[in-house]
This record gives structure tokens, C-alpha cells and sequence, in this order.
């Protein structure tokens, strides 16, 4: 156990243990009624004052974890406080709700650790009145783009702000998958949102899929599941099917950059039910689809739970897996977004049936060969042997759908074209190469399947290069591409 978790730890043992009350809002509530009887700006302000003295224990704290030291006394003290005020609660008893928002304030100065909040005493979630207003603020929360119309703002900035609330309010999930990176570092959460979330979501799982059922905003969706686990955010994504929750949950911790931790064996199959629900409402799907087919390595955790969730749908819905993914010419076979592709296709693969693999199947072989590794673009120049996202796809397509007969066509066809090449007009030097190569790259994932078949390798064994009979050291090849020849021993 970290230094600081096991000082918290014994501190709230502490802390529920009958011991001495200290008030240590007290200097506080001393500021409020000054700033009440003082012009307005002469009094210092009473959240300062609190907030102070939140610091000056933090840096107890700091200090005994480092040290390993007993928790300081004060820590004690304001944890006693905290549970106390959070357990007795009323807003009779505080209607402008200022010990409930310092409490509120403090209960979160320790962080988001997950620990810290389970140790919190059932009985704070014994208080009605406590998690009725709790659900109640949670409810009335919304982001303001007001500021934005403020003079001295660029017009860039209000253009773009406005620009995300148009894809917002018509939920347009990759032009919203675009757009948030660049807005989320100016997203600051009310400081209140993170202990209202935590709370609810510790003693009042129900009310906090309630008061979360009609949240709209992306960008409150967002700040509201950073304060949650993934755990709890799938839960809530489950249980509300908010598609805007469930956009924030999939795209805030499923996105690499955010993604640290390995999402747990639970929590995958969460995350594959509430793909399976999604899956459903077609529109929604294919702008899902769209948003982590782009570059698949920046949901490299949601790869396994979106393929077992593949296995599950539709052929509608694979088919249209197979169209969102962006196609790129990798230049290694252990490239991140072929990597990232072939688990989702390996854990499909798993699970879902053999009509529904052969429907997936189908579809990506067909896409492959009409894309032909850019071959549209007259631009598009080959001088190695490369890979695409689809390869997994295409040898199981000959595997599991192709006649022996097809396979073995396929593989003498690319053979012959590969050995007339001399014959063919080309427009330019380089366009030759980029044929050749294109004819070598395409031949790759077809001899893969036809190593499978033979027993020689397994599928997901994805990482070897093959070449056609009389290529591999023929010296008119090597005369004719130069070092390109070599580039595919």
C-alpha cells in the first residue's frame, strides 16, 4: 500500500472511533460573520481562510506520509468533522449550505483515490436530506459558454467554442472526438462536482444514474466521469444509456492518453455490454464507429471489449465497423494501428459465430481489395513491401470463406502478374515499383492464410513477410528494383 493510502487509512480508522469534536471551520465561520458585517472587499474572505487551513493540513499530511509518521491530529480532526457534518446534515440546519460545501470541499482535498471514498462510513449515506441535495445540485449543472462572447476573446476561439456546440446539440461524435481535445484543458469542473459525484456514486448509485439520465452536454459529461472510476463510469453509462455519458466514458478513459492503468477483465466486459446497447440505434453505432476507427491506436484498450461486443451485433453493425476504420499503408508488419485492429478482429474472432465472422469477413476482403493500398492515388508510391489494418481479415477470409481453389487462384494470379511485369506499361519508373510492391503487399496476407491452412503458423502470427517462388534472390528483380529487392528478404 502506498505511504499516503495507509495514512489516510489510519486516520479514518480514527476518525470514526468516539474521540474529541473540534470544529475546524470555527476560524471560518468567524470570517463569515465579519465579511456579513464589513463593506463589501474589507473582510478577508471566509473560503480563503478555510482553504488555507485546508493547505496547512495537507502539508501535514505530505509530511507524515513521507516520514511515516502517525496521521497529524488535525487530520483526524477535520475527518471526524467531515463524516460528522456529512452524516447530520440538514438544510434547516444550514440553508445556505455553507458547512455542507466546506465539507464538500474538504472530503475532496485528498483526491480521487478510490480507497480513500470506500473507507468513508456507511452512514454518511444514511443521511436522506444529504443525498436529496446532493442529487438535487448534480441535477441543476451546466456548463456556460457565456464567457465566450466576453470582448478581448480571439474570434477564433468563440468560432471554434460555437462550432463544438453545433456538433454537441446534434451529437456528432467524431467532429465531438475532434473538436474536445482542444477545448478539454480550458474544461475546469465547479469544485463541487467531483465530491458530489463520489458521494453519490459511494452510497446512492441509483440516484446518481438518475440525476445523470439527461446530462446533454459533452462537456459536463466529461468533467462528471473524470471524477468517477471506469467501473463506476461503465456502470452509469449501463444503467442511464446516456449516449452522451457514453461517448465521455469511452473516449475520456478509453483514450490512450488517459488510459494509464489496464482496464480490468471486468470491466471489459462492461465496457462490451454497453458497446453491444449502442449497437442497436444504427446512426449512433456508425458515428461510434467512426470516432474509434480513425486511429485505432488511441483506443488501444477498447480494442478486446470491442471485439467481443462485434461478436454480438449485427451484420449491419460489423459491416459498418469495417467501413469507419481509416485504411493507412503500414510500413512494418508490427505497426500500432494494424496491432490495434488485429485484437479487436483476434477477440470477434473468439466469440462471435461462424456466420457472423464469414458476413465480417466478407466485407473487409472486399474493402481490401478496392482499396488496393491507395492504388486510386497516382501519388500514392511504394518502394517496400507494406501492411494494412485489414490483414487479420483477409486471411481469415480465405481461411474460413474462400474455396481451397479461390485461395490457390489468388495466389498464382498475383505470382503471374508479379512475373510479367516487364510486360505491362507503366507510366513512370516509380510507378512500376509502387505496382510491384503493391502485387508483393497484397500477396502477404493471402500466403498467411495458406500458411494457416497448412498448419505452418497460426493466424495472429502476424509479424512475417513471404515471398512468391523465384522472387527471393532472382538477380533480374534485384537488377530491376535495386535496393527495393532487397527491402523484401
Amino acid at each position: 500500500m502506498k505511504p499516503f493510502a495507509h495514512l489516510m487509512e489510519q486516520a479514518l480508522a480514527a476518525a470514526v472511533e468516539p474521540g474529541e469534536q473540534i470544529d475546524p471551520t470555527a476560524t471560518a465561520h468567524e470570517a463569515d460573520d465579519v465579511q456579513a458585517a464589513q463593506p463589501p472587499g474589507e473582510a478577508e474572505s471566509p473560503d480563503r481562510v478555510w482553504t488555507d487551513w485546508l493547505n496547512r493540513v495537507a502539508m501535514e499530511v505530505r509530511m507524515a506520509a513521507a516520514t511515516g509518521s502517525r496521521p497529524p491530529p488535525n487530520l483526524v480532526w477535520l475527518l471526524r468533522w467531515i463524516i460528522a457534518t456529512l452524516s447530520s446534515w440538514t438544510a434547516a440546519t444550514d440553508p445556505f449550505r455553507r458547512r455542507l460545501d466546506r465539507a464538500l470541499t474538504a472530503v475532496s482535498f485528498f483526491g480521487p483515490e478510490e480507497a480513500y471514498w470506500r473507507a468513508l462510513p456507511s452512514r454518511i449515506g444514511e443521511n436522506p436530506d444529504l443525498l436529496s441535495e446532493l442529487t438535487r445540485y448534480l441535477q441543476s449543472l451546466r456548463v456556460d459558454y457565456g464567457s465566450m462572447n466576453t470582448p478581448g476573446i480571439p474570434l477564433w476561439e468563440r468560432e471554434f467554442v460555437e462550432g463544438f456546440i453545433r456538433a454537441d446539440t446534434v451529437k456528432d461524435w467524431e467532429q465531438l472526438a475532434t473538436m474536445w481535445p482542444q477545448l478539454e484543458g480550458a474544461s475546469r469542473p465547479h469544485p463541487l462536482l467531483l465530491p458530489t459525484v463520489r458521494l453519490l456514486a459511494r452510497f446512492d448509485m441509483a440516484a446518481a444514474s438518475g440525476a445523470l439520465r439527461h446530462i446533454d452536454q459533452t462537456a459536463l459529461a466529461m468533467q462528471i466521469v473524470g471524477g468517477l472510476t471506469v467501473s463506476e463510469q461503465l456502470l452509469i453509462a449501463e444503467v442511464t444509456r446516456n449516449p452522451t455519458l457514453q461517448f465521455a466514458t469511452f473516449f475520456r478513459s478509453f483514450r490512450a492518453q488517459r488510459a494509464m492503468s489496464p482496464i480490468s477483465p471486468s470491466d471489459e466486459v462492461k465496457a462490451a455490454g454497453v458497446l453491444i446497447s449502442i449497437s442497436t440505434d444504427e446512426g449512433r453505432w456508425r458515428g461510434m464507429m467512426a470516432v474509434f476507427g480513425r486511429h485505432p491506436p488511441h483506443f488501444a484498450a477498447l480494442q478486446t471489449p470491442l471485439g467481443r461486443a462485434l461478436a454480438r451485433t449485427s451484420p449491419l453493425a460489423v459491416s459498418a465497423y469495417v467501413d469507419a476504420l481509416t485504411l493507412m499503408r503500414c510500413q512494418t508488419p508490427g505497426d500500432e494501428r494494424r496491432k490495434a485492429v488485429s485484437s479487436c478482429l483476434a477477440a470477434f474472432h473468439a466469440n462471435a459465430a461462424f456466420n457472423l465472422r464469414q458476413e465480417l469477413w466478407r466485407a473487409a476482403y472486399a474493402r481490401w481489395r478496392s482499396w488496393r493500398f491507395d492504388a486510386a492515388d497516382p501519388n500514392a508510391h511504394m518502394h517496400a513491401v507494406q501492411w494494412s489494418e485489414l490483414d487479420y481479415a483477409v486471411s481469415a477470409y480465405f481461411i474460413e470463406c474462400a474455396s481451397p481453389n479461390e485461395l490457390a487462384e489468388a495466389l498464382s494470379s498475383l505470382q503471374e502478374r508479379l512475373s510479367s511485369m516487364e510486360n505491362q506499361w507503366h507510366s513512370s519508373r516509380s510507378h512500376c515499383t509502387s505496382e510491384w510492391f503493391r502485387l508483393l503487399s497484397e500477396f502477404q496476407p493471402i500466403a498467411h492464410a495458406s500458411a494457416v491452412i497448412d498448419g505452418r503458423h497460426p493466424l495472429e502470427d502476424l509479424k512475417r513477410m513471404y515471398l512468391p517462388d523465384g522472387i527471393h534472390g532472382n538477380a533480374y528483380t534485384d537488377l530491376m528494383f535495386g535496393s527495393a529487392s532487397g527491402a523484401v528478404r
